[in-house]
């Protein structure tokens, strides 16, 4: 029984690490696009290709795990930390739905 549950959660485990994976590639698509789609346009400004896109996804990643409460984090259970990361990515998409009925009446 004790094996079962310690299979679960590193199943867990796996699945919240492929999920904040794919949300890394995810958001950086989302801001490609809406930035290719709003600001370049709207004040002239340069396109942004997807490895750049990347680049400054991950900086924001980045600065905003280091103002994080690491304690916080780690005393959260695998189950919220997979809850939030699927509804990271349901905001992801919502975002650029949202963004692309928009950017069909520009």
């Amino acid at each position: 029984m004790n094996i079962k549950k310690k299979v679960e959660e590193i199943a867990r485990n796996m699945t919240n690490s492929l999920i904040s994976v794919g949300n890394l590639f995810l958001a950086s698509l989302v801001f490609m696009k809406v930035w290719n789609w709003f600001p370049s346009q709207i004040f002239n400004v340069t396109e942004i290709n997807y490895v750049e896109s990347f680049g400054l996804i991950l900086l924001l990643f980045f600065f905003q795990n280091t103002m994080i409460d690491s304690e916080k984090i780690e005393n959260e259970s695998t189950q919220v930390k997979l809850t939030n990361n699927f509804i990271s990515t349901v905001l992801y998409l919502y975002i650029w739905g949202s963004a692309a009925i928009v950017h069909l009446f520009m």
